[in-house]
């Protein structure tokens, strides 16, 4: 197990691009969430129309 150092743990309490990223509030991805969900169901209803165009081009 590895323990962080009192001389590494103050090198990061000062570190700015850490405190940048760890003050910022969390991104909001419920706009995009909702995307993926529509693309889901889109890319399933396209592949059962192919399966269903493949299915009646094959004959069965």
């Amino acid at each position: 197990m590895r323990v962080i150092s009192k001389e590494f743990r103050q090198m990061l309490k000062e570190c700015y691009a850490l405190a940048l990223f760890s003050k910022s509030r969390r991104p909001d991805h419920s706009k995009l969430d909702k995307e993926v969900e529509q693309f889901e169901k889109w890319i399933a209803d396209e592949h059962a129309k192919d399966r269903r165009l493949l299915l009646e081009a094959s004959g069965k």
